[in-house]
């Protein structure tokens, strides 16, 4: 169906004129004016899962949403023409699976990015010397790694390569694959027990 959708627009070059007029174009398929995302809009919506008040995981996990903060303002603040760095609607976009504002107002006021803090991940993989921010989009929840999170430089290189790098849905798969697996372990097991079961009746 959308196949058939772009060939159609491609009739009438609809689709070049999309490709070099994508501003213009966009209230054409969003209902509404798309206002575009700011860092005050996520830092606003960013929900906080603190430990204990007055513990020193406490006051890291402070620090930790603090770095966030600047980052945000940071790449907001940065030049256009500097394309090495990233845009405050990319960083949204790797966090809720969207990278404008919500149009409903209803929407806005439910919208919530919960943040939780990693303290263990050297308990875990002792070995180890970097993780990375786990980011579900359909929960919008990230977790930060605070043992890779000791100062604002590591954090703004963190959390740049998880967003430049990591937009793929590969836990996802994974977890996929592995029910895949599963399912088809099993389907076996039961064939193999039907057919012995076949075989002993009908022998």
């Amino acid at each position: 169906m959308l196949r058939q959708l772009r060939d159609g627009l491609d009739l009438y070059n609809f689709l070049t004129v999309l490709e070099k007029n994508q501003e213009h174009c966009r209230d054409l398929f969003v209902i509404g004016h798309v206002e575009k995302v700011d860092s005050h809009y996520i830092v606003l919506s960013v929900a906080p899962e603190m430990s204990e008040s007055g513990t020193l995981k406490q006051l890291k996990e402070k620090e930790i949403l603090n770095f966030f903060q600047d980052f945000l303002l940071d790449i907001e603040d940065a030049a256009p023409e500097d394309k090495g760095k990233l845009s405050v609607p990319e960083v949204m976009q790797w966090l809720t699976g969207q990278s404008h504002r919500h149009l409903l107002l209803s929407e806005r006021q439910r919208f919530r990015i919960v943040v939780r803090f990693d303290h263990n991940c050297l308990d875990r993989m002792p070995d180890h010397t970097i993780c990375y921010p786990i980011v579900s989009a359909c929960t919008k929840t990230i977790t930060f790694p605070t043992a890779h999170l000791n100062n604002f430089e590591e954090f703004q290189q963190n959390l740049f390569d998880s967003v430049r790098c990591g937009s793929g849905f590969y836990r996802i798969f994974l977890n996929y694959s592995l029910a895949f697996s599963s399912s088809l372990t099993i389907t076996i097991v039961m064939l193999t027990l039907l057919l012995s079961v076949l075989h002993h009746y009908c022998s």
